[in-house]
């Protein structure tokens, strides 16, 4: 990831404040993208999905 190359210290900053303690990749987001265009989100709509682990309330909460 070109983030964690060019921030490392930021990145693991993040990375502490994520409940799962882990930087999201990819394929967290793919996941996502894949069930919402599924069948099963099929009754899903004008919701904003936030694909964080959870880092933006935690970071929330610190202030």
């Amino acid at each position: 990831m070109k983030a964690a190359e060019e921030h490392p210290e930021r990145m693991a900053k993040i990375k502490q404040a994520t409940p799962l303690k882990r930087n999201g990749q990819p394929e967290d987001v793919a996941d996502v993208v894949n069930f919402l265009v599924s069948d099963a989100a099929r009754f899903i709509t004008g919701n904003d999905i936030l694909v964080d682990g959870g880092v933006i309330q935690n970071i929330k909460n610190m202030y």
